[in-house]
């Protein structure tokens, strides 16, 4: 039964409702755009869903009223319904990374909606644009879209050859496997589908993750140094690793955090063990310190105000964000911008939270980890 619009909002209960945990953020914001752009009641659904979409996306493409500021709610509020659409019909998942939102399809594929709406926009022919864009999104579901390509013939090889490990997470190219190793397959990507040579490629990357046929035991410090980076983990990586985790070099940060390094190879990276640390520093190295400073000088983190006054969020979008609260530069500025007593947390690595209100940041830190794939922690830390 449906029931009436209220506050601009649909306020029946659609098939965007029962995707449940699989639709993510996407069924809220798709149906803020179906009440922004006057959808049928009921919600249309499958084939007749696709219809209204087209149909949407051709009349604002065409609107000359339309004002500038709403191309941006447009792309987010279709791509959203888009990826919706997708997770309906196709049994994928909303995944979010560094504030990008897609779909991931079937074992392999992955689909951008957002760049797709914004390429359907563009388009001489917007239902032609839209009907490739779909096809391509079914492509990736079926495993042979050029996303799930890689993805697969990695996945395969890594089944063949270190069925120990899994891919424990995925965003596009960049996977996370079940040993907290991390592989970006953007160079198998550039290799083309010439027969043989991405599944060839595939067994030489996995080859070479640790422990593996091409792992090669401590790293040089020679090799290592220009390859360090911090990072902050939690208790759920660490539960994670089981018995593995004794093996990795870590030093309390505080709380449930500790303070790992990692090393950053082409194409994958992993955390540093005790005996490497150990051999390094034998060899008159500061690992840590070398790690610290390599992160000092990248650029600073990109802070964005939230709408609770007095409360920021770093996006800076390269995954590094929670280890920055690691730089005393970073930690003072903050203290000059929010003022003394400031509060922060790390819910995970792409972020931190900071302001001086214990209620306001605790509950940003909390929202932000309960979403996180590899939360770090909910815990709080006071600066100056």
């Amino acid at each position: 039964m449906t029931t009436p619009r209220r506050g601009g909002r649909l306020a029946a209960v659609t098939w965007l409702d029962q995707l449940g945990a699989r639709g993510g953020s996407f069924p809220d914001a798709a149906k803020a755009f179906a009440s922004w752009r006057r959808a049928p009641s009921p919600l249309p659904r499958g084939a007749a869903a696709v219809r209204w979409l087209a149909d949407t996306i051709d009349e604002f493409a065409h609107d000359a009223k339309a004002a500038e500021d709403d191309d941006a709610r447009f792309v987010e509020g279709a791509g959203a319904f888009l990826g919706a659409l997708l997770i309906d019909h196709l049994g994928g998942r909303h995944v979010a990374r560094r504030g990008e939102h897609r779909v991931l399809l079937g074992e392999d594929g992955f689909f951008d909606p957002f760049g797709a709406v914004d390429a359907v926009l563009d388009a001489e022919g917007t239902d032609d644009e839209l009907h490739a864009r779909l096809l391509a999104a079914e492509s990736e579901a079926r495993g042979e879209g050029p996303v799930a390509r890689v993805v697969g013939a990695f996945r395969r090889a890594l089944a063949a050859s270190r069925p120990e490990l899994s891919i424990r997470a995925r965003f596009g190219l960049e996977l996370e496997l079940g040993d907290e190793i991390e592989v970006d397959l953007q160079r198998l990507a550039e290799l083309g589908d010439a027969p043989g040579v991405l599944d060839g490629a595939a067994q030489r990357l996995v080859n070479l993750l640790p422990g593996g046929d091409g792992e090669a035991g401590v790293v040089p410090w020679s090799d290592a140094e220009a390859r360090l980076l911090p990072r902050l983990v939690g208790p759920k990586l660490l539960e994670g690793l089981g018995p593995r985790a004794d093996a990795i070099w870590l030093s309390p940060f505080g709380h449930d955090v500790h303070v790992a390094l990692q090393l950053r190879f082409e194409g994958r990276a992993r955390y540093v063990r005790r005996d490497e640390e150990v051999r390094w520093r034998e060899e008159g190295a500061e690992p840590f310190a070398t790690a610290l400073l390599a992160l000092a000088l990248r650029p600073p983190p990109k802070l964005v105000p939230l709408e609770d006054e007095g409360v920021v969020v770093a996006r800076t979008g390269d995954g590094l964000d929670s280890a920055r609260v690691l730089l005393p530069d970073v930690r003072d500025s903050l203290v000059d911008l929010l003022g003394a007593g400031t509060l922060v947390g790390v819910p995970h690595r792409d972020t931190f939270v900071a302001g001086t209100d214990r209620t306001r940041v605790a509950r940003h830190v909390r929202e932000s980890f309960a979403r996180a794939p590899h939360g770090i922690s909910e815990a709080l830390f006071r600066l100056g």
